[in-house]
């Protein structure tokens, strides 16, 4: 039985990055770009944010809020600022849908040496 290396190796490239491929779609949220956030407006469901955009970063519940606060870092912002970074954040009503979605940088923590 002779084995054909250049298909083994085809077949294993391709199983590798499936491996990748699914990790990546179970990662614990996603960046969005500025071109995405347009694409949000108020009355979107949950379901529907989320096909546009992906799991957000982080979900919270705020006591002056009505419903969950989604957030989701931004790719690309300006990094001419030092210590900042970007923040989509999405507001939700009680029962699910959209209020309204802002852009807004907050500082980091420095690192002191």
């Amino acid at each position: 039985m002779k084995l054909n290396i250049h298909n083994i190796a085809t077949r294993a490239l391709l199983a590798a990055g499936l491996a990748v491929g699914i990790a990546s779609a179970y990662a614990d949220g996603y960046e969005v770009n500025r071109a995405q956030e347009p694409r949000i407006h108020a009355g979107m469901t949950a379901h529907e944010v989320r096909a546009v955009l992906g799991a957000p970063q982080a979900v919270e519940a705020y006591g002056n809020q009505p419903g969950p606060v989604w957030t989701y870092n931004v790719a690309h912002a300006d990094a001419s600022v030092a210590d900042t970074h970007t923040v989509f954040e999405i507001n939700f009503s009680a029962k699910g849908r959209v209020i309204d979605a802002n852009e807004f940088t907050t500082m980091t923590e420095s690192q002191s040496d």
